[in-house]
């Protein structure tokens, strides 16, 4: 399987992605994405799930 989805985490501060996890499908992403946020610091980092499948253009 490829890859469709990735689980990035946030600084606040400086909007910078510091971290990225791919995911193979939107509920192992939603998985990483909620284990991610047992112990992110929320003060500091947030976490968002980006689809990586490219949407159909009609041309």
């Amino acid at each position: 399987m490829s890859r469709t989805h990735q689980v990035q985490v946030i600084d606040y501060q400086t909007g910078e992605v510091v971290e990225r996890i791919d995911a193979e499908s939107a509920r192992q992403a939603e998985r990483i994405d909620a284990g991610l946020n047992i112990n992110l610091n929320h003060e500091c980092f947030y976490t968002r799930i980006v689809s990586l499948e490219k949407e159909p253009t009609n041309v």
